[in-house]
């Protein structure tokens, strides 16, 4: 079985596995059409981590960078795609099964986060401020987001 991380990392499609857009799409549990998070990492980013550590060190470096974008209109966009795959890091991060550090995309990853809370704090979000402050919890109960007060 191909592992669509390592695809992803070789195709230069990193935002489209961030985002589970064509074949990287992993449905959830359910057998919905939505991008599950969780398994894309259980089944392809730890997959990867076991085998060659450096190689997905430096992809998920990559892929958050892609997510992050290069404008705050782009990165809007993909708020909660971010905040799930940097969930799941920490998540990895804090059960010790990950090493490496995100290095200088994670002030970015942090303002890009704190940005969309004060989308939800001025009513200007679809989302309800009290989600984004449990996603923010979630991730600094795991060690993540320390920037953020």
């Amino acid at each position: 079985m191909t592992n669509l991380f390592e695809q992803a990392i070789a195709r230069k499609e990193l935002l489209k596995f961030a985002l589970g857009e064509d074949e990287y799409l992993v449905p959830d549990r359910d057998g919905n059409d939505e991008h599950w998070v969780l398994g894309s990492w259980n089944q392809s980013v730890m997959e990867l981590h076991d085998d060659h550590a450096a190689a997905c060190a430096a992809g998920v470096t990559s892929m958050f960078s892609s997510l992050v974008g290069n404008s705050p209109a782009a990165t809007a966009t993909r708020i909660w795609p971010l905040t799930d795959h940097l969930g799941q890091y920490w998540a990895q991060r804090h059960g010790g099964w990950l090493q490496f550090e995100l290095g200088r995309i994670a002030e970015p990853i942090a303002a890009a986060v704190d940005a969309e809370r004060g989308r939800c704090r001025r009513g200007e979000s679809d989302v309800d401020f009290n989600t984004i402050e449990m996603a923010i919890r979630k991730i600094q109960r795991n060690g993540g987001l320390t920037e953020l007060a």
